[in-house]
């Protein structure tokens, strides 16, 4: 059963408890694990906050609906969180959360990822009251009464957090060759490791340089339902990566050379 803190040690919890007013007053935790806990900080550092609703369980991975930004953005209808068992052993089907996350950018992944700060949990009920609070599993008191509260104390919270750099998510061939860095025809070789599940590493064979410069052979992360050993591509890069890896500036910029499609014409005739 979990247990549920005292007023005097909720209060210490919390590192700003939010009156109506939405002004909070500072209190200190006394006591580990949340001693170093800063309600204001974390608000501060989180990439995003999200008022969402809870779908169920998918693969590995908590799937939620966003319902209201409070802090950031979130592209698309539906995100997906990365978290602990416990974490999820709280969460209830169509129930709707405010939730604190620190969001993971990769062209690789098949959708960003989200993981929440100190596993806060703010529940809410239909008419967006708030109802109740968990930090890392230990339930919270002194609550502000409603999402539009918390939203206007997240407002007075300067931001700290620092994003990824995002891969550009245009599929159209003009803005992905606008936004490379290098564009390079190539021959793909043999796949000499794993990288982020459903891609590899693979080495590559210089033909021709479109934009940007790159030595004659070089590796870069491509995915393995698109390329093959063997065949040529035209592949439009951001750059490498701290292992010397290449990497795609967006998840459509390899392009298979023959048959001479549209899309591949286009990088064919660039800078001409």
């Amino acid at each position: 059963m979990r247990k549920k803190l005292s007023v005097s040690a909720a209060a210490a919890v919390m590192a700003a408890v939010i009156s109506l007013s939405a002004v909070p007053f500072v209190a200190y935790a006394e006591a580990d694990p949340l001693a170093d806990f800063s309600f204001e900080e974390c608000t501060a550092e989180s990439d995003c906050i999200v008022l969402a609703k809870y779908k169920g369980k998918v693969g590995g991975e908590y799937k939620f609906s966003v319902v209201r930004m409070l802090k950031g953005s979130i592209l698309g209808s539906n995100f997906y969180v990365t978290a602990s068992e416990d974490f999820g052993s709280e969460l209830i089907a169509d129930t709707k959360y405010v939730l604190y996350l620190d969001r993971d950018i990769s062209v690789y992944y098949s959708h960003d990822k989200y993981t929440p700060n100190y596993d806060i949990i703010i529940t809410a009920d239909k008419r967006n009251n708030i109802t109740g609070m968990t930090v890392m599993g230990e339930e919270v008191g002194g609550l502000p009464e409603t999402v539009t509260v918390l939203t206007q104390y997240t407002d007075t919270v300067p931001s700290t957090a620092v994003l990824d750099e995002d891969y550009i998510r245009s599929g159209t061939v003009y803005d992905l060759m606008d936004d490379a860095k290098i564009i390079v025809k190539v021959k793909v070789g043999e796949r000499t490791g794993d990288y982020v599940s459903g891609s590899g590493v693979y080495e590559c064979t210089l033909i021709e340089t479109k934009k940007g410069s790159i030595s004659s052979t070089f590796s870069a992360a491509l995915f393995d339902n698109v390329v093959s050993s063997g065949g040529e591509y035209y592949l439009m890069l951001s750059g490498k990566n701290s292992d010397g890896v290449y990497e795609l500036n967006s998840k459509k910029s390899a392009v298979k050379a023959q048959p001479m499609t549209s899309f591949a014409a286009e990088i064919e005739s660039y800078g001409e």
